[in-house]
């Protein structure tokens, strides 16, 4: 019955939400450094964050379900009786099943309409500043100490030898050791990363990287290289850089 359909959606909807806050509330508590997560949960909360326009579809679908529901049964009673009142009654049956159908369509348009809304929102994501020089010879790049010193982050161009235009990002820790990798993830590929009131935040996910793990691999971390850094300034060799390119394609 109708009743029945709307109580399964009402009850795959309150599913789905569930699902949606859990996932923001794990999101807001790993980029607070309040919950530390394994690789296989961290990958499992990205592919969440990521793929949230699937949840979008699945509510929709839920919106649906008494809609195609009313339309159905409203199809297979036939508009006959043995009298003139158990007519009318059928046939207001089937009217109200119409309603109902349409009701739900209405619902469905509605939470389409506003979800794609709020999704365009949600999905403006900041623009990549601009990669700083820095001095490239003989297959290594320097950057001086004083060029990276500041705390915040900082990003490089570098085009490989096949070709490919790469990115890597460099940034002051805390107790004066230097996090630097690509700019790019192994979950998110090469969204690069943003930062915003002190924290370093993947542009895709949007999850916020403890600064102490970078240089370090796992989560959304930015991919760690080889590099040395002292006397006064980092130094990469590019051939470290050309065999990460396919993480740019």
């Amino acid at each position: 019955s109708n009743a029945i359909c709307f109580k399964i959606a009402v009850v795959l909807s309150m599913i789905i939400l569930l699902v949606q806050h859990i996932t923001s509330l794990l999101q807001i508590m790993q980029g607070s450094i309040l919950l530390y997560m394994d690789d296989f949960s961290f990958s499992v909360l990205v592919w969440l964050i990521n793929n949230a326009p699937l949840m979008i579809m699945a509510q929709i679908s839920v919106f649906m379900i008494p809609a195609a529901a009313s339309v159905i049964i409203g199809f297979k009673t036939a508009v006959v009786g043995e009298n003139a009142a158990e007519i009318r009654t059928k046939r207001a049956f089937k009217r109200k099943s119409r309603k109902s159908a349409l009701a739900a369509l209405l619902a469905a348009i509605t939470v389409i309409l506003t979800l794609t809304v709020g999704v365009s929102i949600m999905n403006i994501k900041p623009t990549l500043t601009p990669p700083e020089p820095y001095e490239l010879h003989d297959g290594v790049a320097t950057i001086n100490y004083v060029q990276v010193s500041d705390g915040h982050l900082h990003r490089f161009q570098y085009k490989a030898k096949d070709g490919t235009v790469m990115r890597f990002i460099i940034i002051k820790k805390n107790g004066g050791a230097y996090g630097v990798g690509l700019d790019a993830c192994e979950n998110c590929g090469d969204a690069g990363y943003y930062e915003k009131d002190g924290k370093i935040i993947c542009r895709k996910c949007d999850v916020a990287i403890n600064l102490a793990t970078i240089g370090f691999k796992g989560g959304c971390n930015p991919i760690p290289f080889p590099y040395k850094a002292g006397h006064g300034k980092i130094t990469i060799h590019t051939a470290d850089l050309d065999v990460l390119s396919s993480h740019f394609k």
